[in-house]
């Protein structure tokens, strides 16, 4: 159930007006790093929101960013006029980065709190223990098309400034603010239109920080005024495929909410500054984007909200129990931690088969792995199948057949391939570039921890046999020495390992292949520490 939070309009000392009323307002939390827990979570929590009738959705967004297909997904849900009230607002409190600069331009109506900062939204790749990937010029191009097709017409659905928030996305746009001569209208304009308009270049009053980050002339970056030099679908086959693919995505939005400016408009139009340069992404706190026209409130707290919608209750629908677990058991350090002990406890079962204690603790190790993505669906039917197989592989190896090796080595495949495929496909937790190194040292150690522990608690294991043995049968017990042929009648199961008996004495035994059941008769084929015994065909 939602939590509800009552305005207390009395404790404010300096009444502001009153903007709007509704009688009801849901606050829908977007905190933390965006993915597909949060695109399901929005999606739910909308529902819930307009069937508990809540008149008003305000995104309370505090993120550094996260997943381009879950982000999607979100600003599909937002524009949909069945899924939200007519009165959706984003309240940017703190940051707003990548991700959550593109869900609050999906919407209507943006506010900040006085100390918020938001912008920065370009495409990155990465993947786990890799960090950020470098793209070229024509992959990033391709990447970034779809993304300004989304920023754009959520501008022109809005009515925020479009070259503004292509801004944010795609680094190489300069833009220069205008301000209208009569009634104080700001527009942002690009280079072109800056030249059309004056038949100059424009002034750069910005210095350079970065030169590196400037696109190259004959690099292609879809930006959707500067670098499409067509106006018509018609002229589509003069383009090569990536700007073929922007304008195509261009000409099937919303119309433009101005048209271009020409050098008829150069004496209503004064230059004001320049807002960003080529180098550069554009990023803005409250107050400067209020300047720019994208903000249109400062709210501070949630009372402050409350009298933006004239004192109406706030219902604040958080994530549910089940999608803060599966965000937890989803989040890198958990799914590595787990990856990490799954397989530990694989390789102390092959060096101590039978004891089953690591091969359980491995068993659940996966099941977490898989239940937690499946329940939230993040995992693919396929992923799950291969990570079952593996497991039921490595069983086989472990405690039925030890030895066989084929088993193992398609078990530890398959494993491999759907823990990878788990973890870095879409929805997986990306590890921050600053922890790459520590993860890598950490499956290192883990890696020669395994071995040197199951080794370690393999001699613990025989010692504690041959004092089993010492204890049973006195301290002048001797070892028995077993022969191969020898032969004996097992009495307990060997599971691997049983005990049997022969005419020599009592030996820890190995099953040749796997298990046999106890009071089967025996022959030795292999001598050892623990001989290797087969059953004797009667």
């Amino acid at each position: 159930m939602p939590v509800l939070l009552g305005s207390n309009l009395a404790a404010q000392e300096t009444p502001r007006p009153v903007l709007k009323t509704v009688e009801k307002i849901a606050l829908l939390p977007i905190k933390g790093e965006i993915d597909q827990i949060s695109a399901q979570s929005l999606g739910r929590r909308l529902d819930q929101a307009l069937a508990d009738g809540c008149d008003a959705v305000v995104l309370h967004i505090d993120t550094p960013g996260g997943a381009l297909d879950a982000t999607f997904s979100m600003t599909e849900m937002l524009k949909d006029p069945t899924r939200t009230p007519p009165d959706l607002m984003a309240w940017i409190d703190d940051e707003a980065w990548s991700a959550g600069t593109i869900l609050a331009v999906a919407c209507p109506s943006i506010a900040c709190a006085p100390r918020a900062s938001f912008g920065d939204a370009a495409p990155i790749q990465a993947i786990p223990l890799a960090g950020l990937l470098e793209m070229a010029p024509a992959e990033r191009a391709k990447i970034e098309a779809p993304l300004l097709a989304d920023v754009v017409d959520s501008a022109r659905r809005n009515h925020y400034d479009e070259a503004l928030v292509q801004a944010f996305v795609s680094v190489g746009l300069e833009l220069w603010l205008l301000e209208h001569v009569e009634d104080g209208q700001k527009i942002c304009v690009g280079r072109l239109e800056y030249e059309r308009l004056y038949g100059e270049e424009p002034p750069r009053d910005l210095p350079v920080l970065n030169a590196e980050a400037i696109a190259s002339d004959d690099a292609f970056v879809p930006k959707f005024e500067d670098s499409i030099p067509v106006r018509s679908p018609e002229e589509l086959t003069a383009l090569d495929p990536l700007q073929r693919q922007a304008l195509e995505a261009k000409v099937s939005l919303l119309p433009r909410a101005r048209g271009p400016l020409g050098p008829e408009d150069q004496d209503q139009w004064k230059l004001v500054r320049q807002i960003t340069s080529a180098d550069r992404l554009l990023a803005l706190k409250a107050e400067e984007g209020r300047t720019l026209g994208l903000v249109r409130h400062i709210i501070a707290d949630e009372n402050d909200l409350a009298r933006h919608y004239g004192g109406a209750a706030i219902a604040v629908y958080e994530l549910s129990t089940t999608e803060k677990l599966g965000r937890f058991l989803t989040s890198w350090p958990v799914q590595l931690g787990l990856i990490a002990v799954l397989l530990l406890c694989i390789a102390l079962e092959s060096f101590i088969p039978g004891t089953t204690v690591f091969g359980l603790i491995a068993v659940l190790c996966g099941v977490f792995l898989i239940s937690i993505p499946v329940l939230v669906g993040l995992a693919a039917w396929w992923e799950i199948m291969l990570v079952l197989l593996g497991l039921g592989l490595l069983a086989i190896e472990i405690m039925v057949a030890p030895g066989l090796s084929v088993p193992g080595i398609l078990g530890a495949i398959s494993l491999t391939v759907g823990l990878a495929a788990a973890f870095t496909g879409p929805g997986a937790p990306i590890v921050p570039q600053e922890a790459i190194p520590g993860t890598i040292l950490l499956f290192l150690l883990l890696a020669g921890g395994g071995i040197v522990g199951g080794r370690a608690l393999r001699h613990a294991q025989q010692r504690l046999l041959v004092l089993g043995d010492v204890v049973a049968e006195g301290p002048s017990h001797r070892r028995v020495t077993i022969a191969i042929g020898s032969e004996g009648i097992l009495e307990s199961d060997a599971h691997p390992v049983g005990r049997a008996r022969f005419a020599e004495g009592a030996r820890d035994v190995r099953a040749r292949d796997g298990f046999i059941d106890a009071g089967s008769r025996i022959r030795v084929i292999k001598v050892g520490f623990e001989p290797v015994v087969e059953i004797v065909e009667s």
